[in-house]
């Protein structure tokens, strides 16, 4: 019953591998589903990648998303540590620099938190990362930074790779109040030090 779909609906470009992959599939054009019910909740989404036992995009209705595995992968590993991504300036216009930086990242809250998912895919793992609802809160009216996937309002994901840019800012900002400190230390130096030269040495024996 792999991309079995709905009788009478209208869908085109579907590819699927894997019994009950893209089962229920209605509308949904160009979309790819590899394993054992990938993709099987996905309806009207277009141009999704879904591989994996049981990997579904964000909701049924998704369009454009590449999806690996299910809610129980732990690790995601490749040879390569980067993924590449367009970056051309020729493709971008209204570029400046960033409105935001060190302020932002002040108002950020890393956690340490427990898995306690509601599927029951994670339970009782630690790790360290941000709370998503928290990250809406500290961009509200920047958000152009994308730091959290509403995709599906019922299982918030968070985007931190997209903070790159906004450390490197606050870098930036921290560097440039150091230079600031050490000009101003080094001038407080040769203020001193002028004021000593100029202090009469004292011979020790008293006036006479």
């Amino acid at each position: 019953r792999a991309g079995h779909g709905y009788s009478g609906q209208s869908n085109d470009g579907n590819t699927s591998i894997g019994a009950e992959a893209l089962e229920v599939i209605r509308t949904g054009d160009n979309n790819t589903a590899v394993g054992f019910r990938a993709g099987d909740s996905h309806r009207t989404g277009s141009n999704n990648t879904m591989i994996g036992y049981q990997a579904d995009a964000a909701s049924n209705s998704t369009s454009n998303s590449i999806t690996l595995g299910n809610s129980s992968i732990t690790s995601l590993r490749c040879a390569d540590q980067t993924i590449s991504s367009l970056s051309d300036a020729r493709d971008k216009t209204n570029i400046e620099d960033l409105p935001i930086g060190l302020g932002f990242i002040n108002t950020l809250r890393p956690r340490k938190f427990e898995w306690n998912t509601r599927d029951g895919a994670k339970v009782g793992i630690t790790e360290g990362g941000f709370i998503a609802q928290e990250l809406q809160q500290a961009e509200e009216g920047n958000e152009w930074l994308g730091l959290v996937y509403e995709e599906n309002p019922e299982k918030l994901e968070a985007s931190y790779g997209n903070l790159l840019p906004v450390l490197v800012k606050a870098v930036q900002e921290l560097s440039e109040e150091l230079e600031t400190q050490k000009k101003e230390i080094a001038q407080l130096r040769m203020e001193n030090k002028k004021m000593s030269m100029a202090r009469p040495a004292s011979t020790g024996l008293g006036d006479e």
